[in-house]
């Protein structure tokens, strides 16, 4: 199945027979570019379209292919443990991760917990890194085993470091009220 993305000229395949809708709830058509409703999360169009091609390709990581369904269970996993240490809305959440399939996971992961990701560039100066950091208020960084020791000079005291890797809880094990909420 093809999909397009926000802006562009909604595509035959995406519209519902002999309409302008769309397939995915959420997504709205105007003037023939997409709009997403204004109480659409992202993670939920994510479920749409793990609902629609599970088995697709979404991305390649070092490791190899990762299905729409595998990337929607790993994401929703990092989201449930963040959302376990009172991560939620309105919070800010550091993304301190080399350009890979791991940032890509890592943002969706924040987004799914309902926080927004600050994006900590590994090459940026130490001294940029900190003011964002103290700035912004993040209080937990999502981060890579490999930038730990480096994260953890740069990290106000009493940062939280979720690191990438780390067993997470099975998809069974995720919270339901969590689920329903985004």
């Amino acid at each position: 199945m093809k999909t397009a993305q926000l802006g562009q000229e909604v595509p035959a395949a995406l519209r519902l027979p002999g309409s302008q809708s769309l397939l995915f709830d959420g997504l709205s058509l105007n003037d023939g570019l997409y709009a997403m409703k204004r109480d659409t999360s992202l993670p939920a169009l994510l479920r749409q379209q793990v609902a629609l091609q599970p088995d697709e390709l979404c991305l390649v990581s070092a490791d190899g292919p990762v299905t729409f369904a595998d990337f929607a269970d790993r994401t929703a996993r990092l989201g449930s443990r963040l959302a376990g240490l009172g991560v939620g809305r309105d919070d800010c959440v550091g993304l301190y991760v080399d350009p890979s399939a791991d940032l890509v996971l890592a943002a969706w992961g924040i987004l799914h917990a309902g926080a927004a990701y600050l994006p900590l560039a590994p090459e940026y100066p130490e001294e940029r890194l900190r003011n964002m950091l103290e700035d912004s208020g993040a209080d937990t960084v999502v981060t890579q085993p490999h930038l730990v020791d480096r994260l953890r000079t740069l990290a106000p005291q009493g940062t939280r470091l979720v690191i990438l890797g780390e067993a997470l809880p099975p998809a069974e094990e995720l919270d339901e009220g969590f689920n329903r909420m985004h």
